[in-house]
């Protein structure tokens, strides 16, 4: 049986391999460890964000959800040409990522969320355990 974090991967290969004449896409880790934006500018070829994820391993380290969506709201303002954007969340919905136990934290997070979905589609793909 895959591990959560190879259910990511070959979700996030999905979604890079999916890609059409004019899709771009960036790569942003969920984590503290740097670097969190793997692919910064919009790649429009799906080449160079395989060979990244490839070279994605797992790290074990705490994710500070709003620090990253601050990061994928200013990734939003690049290529500003491409009007239609989504961010593709492939996590494992963790409570202490999504609805951390601090209040100031949990506040945090909701408004970076409500921030990005003024600006683009979400979608959350759950690679946590089934059932």
């Amino acid at each position: 049986e895959q591990s959560r974090f190879d259910r990511a991967r070959s979700l996030a290969r999905q979604i890079a391999s999916s890609m059409r004449q004019g899709d771009a896409i960036n790569l942003v880790r969920m984590g503290e460890s740097a670097p969190r934006v793997i692919v910064r500018r919009p790649a429009y070829q799906s080449t160079a964000v395989l060979d990244e994820i490839a070279q994605l391993t797992l790290l074990d380290d705490r994710v500070d959800a709003s620090i990253v969506l601050k990061e994928i709201e200013e990734l939003l303002s690049l290529a500003p040409e491409i009007t239609r954007k989504e961010v593709c969340f492939i996590t494992d919905l963790q409570s202490a990522t999504w609805s951390p136990p601090d209040s100031d934290e949990a506040n945090r997070v909701r408004q970076e969320l409500r921030r990005i979905a003024d600006r683009a589609r979400l979608t959350f793909l759950d690679v946590g355990e089934p059932g």
